[in-house]
This record gives structure tokens, C-alpha cells and sequence, in this order.
């Protein structure tokens, strides 16, 4: 149900079409007109989960080359989602529904008066709450909260809100207001928020074609080391997030985005909040993680470095029936490397002990020559630059200086008292 963007440059001599085809045939395409460096972004829509080969097809007037792109689409994750609202507004309804059609688990609590919550639930088992506390916290992945509500949540719920926060929940801050005056709030919206005189901004969503104006607060997230973009609009961040311990604070500027549902435009709406939503969301603790450090394309024959986070004791990975040996890193606890030597084109698959298989996809020895070219070009290019600094640097190097300079030394200064007197 989601979006994948593919980016890339493409490097020609001639006027070429670029074409992108999924396994059914049904292609989108650009043309270059000139020569050069250029890029190029395709956007893919996912249908379904599952292991996908696209091909890439560029074509020119005397010739055409077709690549294989492989592409892994996770399952449906299902998240369990709490909303807490003040009352009732259209941009709360509208994101709820919009996950309950994807098949979240929802709660929502609304406040009718201080002591009085109305509740609902979709999609889930989950017992109603009429107090956050830490402990019922740890049952939910994300919780969805307006400013104006998170401004009026007692000292005890917004510490059991910091909490699970640091014990890895995913915290989605609405900024329906500008300011909080909730003092102990102000942890959820440390974003060093900056003033913006634009109220409104033109988007460009995924899997719509036209673009969109969207109401906005007259703030802007500013770009720092630590805050992590979700949703740019030019220089301007309107959506990002910041680690808090093991969770994260995701805040996001947009107003009345239900706009784009009331219209009919439930893809640009799907293409707006998917993201944010996903990104938002408690991380999984995984025992076991790995990773390629080699970048794609990958070949038969030729070394790949596996990289491998464990909890395990004593590790063992296995590919096509064979124990690859390992290396712990002696800095790093729980932290493996390798080097195989894929022995087929297609997807390949290892595993670490009794854990969930890895697959990666390797090349033909035909594809991607002017990808691996340029890597390689890369590659050595670095390798000069980190050489000429390695020239650049000077080492001390101390040296022995002999015994017997000292003893020279010594009967010339003795020589000279003995003379200085009969001078």
C-alpha cells in the first residue's frame, strides 16, 4: 500500500527514453533530450509483498540495454494506534479511518469534560483506557495527539507519555496551534521551531500528478543533525522527527489535510501520511540484523561483505548448505562480518542459525557494466585521495642517539675547565 521512489543519474550521449516496467508490462517513462549527467525519479506503488524484478530499459536510436531491479515489499505490518483528542475534528476522523481501512488497530479518547472520556475502537482487543500510564503505553505502537490536547494532559499522564517514549513508543505530534503553555509539555516540541510568514504550501504527493495546497502553521522545522526529515516543501521542513531513547517524536505542521479525502483524492492522502505514519511508529527489536556493505549490483564469483547484529552467542551462517566463517569486531560487541562468493545469478538466500532467511539478488554478468564502471571509478578515486593524505602526513620518528656522543661531550667540557684557567 505503499510508495517507493527510485532515484538515479544516467550519463548519455544521445537523446535516450529511460523506461521503467513492472512484471506486468505496464511501463512509465522519461525522455532526455540532451546529452550529459542527468536525473531521473520513478515512482512505484505497492500492491503487494513479496520478492519483484523490474527492469530498466534505456533506448536510443542505434541501440537498447535492459537491467533487472530488484525490489523485497514487506508484509503488512499491523500497528496498534491510540488517538487522543479534545473533541471530535475531521482531521482526527478522517487519519483514523484512513488507518483503519489499512487494517490498523485504533483506539481514540476523546475528552468530553475533565473527568469524562468518550472512547472507540477499531481493529483491536485492547481494553479501554481512561489514564495513560506507562504500563498501558507499552501496548501501542504510535499515539496520535493534537497540541491542544497534549496542552491540557495532567503532569502524571505527560510523564508516563515521556516514558514509554524512552522505552521505545512512537510519539505523532498534530501542531493544530502554535504554542503550548503546558510547561512539562514543551519535552514533545523541543524542535527549536522557527516562525514562517507562509500559511500555505503547493505539494507534489505520491501517486498524484497535480499538486496540492495544504493549509499550514506559520512555523518551519529547522534542519539539524539530530531532527530527520518526513516531508519537505522545497527548503522548508513540515514534517520530521527526533530520537527520544529507544522512541521517537515525530512533529508534523499540516492542517486540514482530510481536504484530500473529502475530494476524492484518497492517493495523494495514502501518499502524505503512509510515510510519516510508518516512520513514526515503534521500532522492532530485532535479536538478529543483516546487511550487505557492497553496493548493488551484485555478481557471481566476486567477494560481498555481510555484515551481521546479533544476540547470539555463537553464531553460524549458512549459505547454499555451507558454514561461512565470521569475524567479531574487536571493538564492537555483537557485531560479525563476512565475505562470501555468490555461486548463481537471481536470489540468493542465507541465514544465521534458526533466523528469518536473508535474500539478495545477483546480477547477470552482462547487466549493469556502466553502473560497475563507474563504482569501480569511485573506488579508485578514494582510494588516491585517502593515499595522498596519507603521503601528506608527517611522522615523528625518534631515534637512538649512540652512548658515545655523551662521553665526547663530557671530555670537551672537562678539557675546557681544565684549560680555561691557564688561558
Amino acid at each position: 500500500g505503499q510508495w517507493s521512489i527510485i532515484k538515479g543519474n544516467i550519463n548519455i550521449q544521445e537523446p535516450t527514453t529511460l523506461q521503467l516496467i513492472d512484471p506486468s508490462g505496464k511501463k512509465d517513462s522519461v525522455i532526455f533530450k540532451k546529452a550529459g549527467e542527468q536525473a531521473f525519479t520513478f515512482k512505484i506503488h505497492h500492491k503487494q509483498p513479496g520478492q519483484i524484478l523490474y527492469k530498466v530499459k534505456t533506448t536510443t536510436t542505434q541501440h537498447e540495454e535492459t537491467y533487472t531491479l530488484p525490489l523485497k515489499v514487506k508484509d503488512f505490518e499491523k500497528l496498534e494506534v491510540l488517538m487522543l483528542q479534545l473533541a471530535p475534528s475531521f482531521e482526527m476522523r478522517q487519519l483514523k479511518n484512513f488507518l483503519a481501512d489499512q487494517g490498523h488497530g485504533i483506539q481514540v479518547r476523546s475528552q468530553l469534560s475533565k473527568s469524562n472520556f468518550s472512547y472507540e475502537k477499531v481493529n483491536t482487543t485492547l481494553n479501554q483506557i481512561s489514564f495513560l500510564t506507562d504500563g498501558v503505553l507499552k501496548n501501542y505502537d504510535l499515539l496520535i495527539v493534537e497540541n491542544s490536547t497534549l496542552e491540557q494532559l495532567s503532569k502524571n499522564e505527560l510523564e508516563a507519555m515521556g516514558k514509554a517514549t524512552n522505552a521505545g513508543l512512537g510519539i505523532l505530534l498534530l501542531m493544530d496551534q502554535p504554542k503550548n503553555k503546558n510547561s512539562l509539555a514543551q519535552i514533545f516540541i523541543d524542535f527549536n521551531l522557527k516562525k514562517d510568514d507562509k500559511d500555505t504550501v503547493h505539494l507534489s504527493l505520491d501517486g498524484s500528478a497535480k499538486k496540492h495546497i495544504l493549509k499550514k502553521l506559520n512555523l518551519n522545522i529547522p534542519t539539524q543533525p539530530d531532527i530527520l526529515p518526513l516531508l519537505k516543501h522545497g527548503d522548508n521542513v513540515l514534517a520530521a522527527y527526533r530520537h527520544e531513547g529507544f522512541g521517537k517524536i515525530t512533529l508534523q505542521l499540516l492542517n486540514e489535510t482530510y481536504s484530500l479525502r473529502l475530494a476524492g483524492d484518497s492517493v495523494a492522502y495514502a501518499g502524505l501520511w503512509s510515510n510519516i505514519i510508518s516512520a513514526s511508529s515503534r521500532t522492532e527489536m530485532k535479536s538478529t540484523e543483516i546487511t550487505l556493505a557492497d553496493d548493488f549490483p551484485y555478481f557471481a564469483g566476486l567477494p560481498l561483505c555481510v555484515n551481521i547484529i546479533t544476540t547470539e552467542d555463537k553464531p553460524l551462517l549458512y549459505y547454499e548448505g555451507q558454514i561461512i566463517p565470521l569475524t567479531e569486531n574487536v571493538l564492537i560487541d555483537q557485531y560479525w562480518s563476512a565475505t562470501l562468493r555468490p555461486q548463481k545469478a537471481g536470489w540468493n538466500t542465507i541465514h544465521l542459525n534458526d533466523s528469518t532467511p536473508f535474500t539478495f539478488f545477483v546480477a547477470e554478468p552482462h547487466e549493469w557494466s556502466a553502473l560497475r564502471r563507474q563504482q569501480q571509478i569511485n573506488l579508485h578515486q578514494t582510494e588516491a585521495l585517502n593515499q595522498t593524505k596519507a603521503d601528506d602526513v608527517r611522522i615523528a620518528q625518534y631515534k637512538t642517539i649512540p652512548r658515545y656522543y655523551f662521553y665526547l661531550t663530557f671530555l670537551l667540557a672537562m678539557g675546557f675547565l681544565w684549560l680555561a684557567p691557564k688561558l
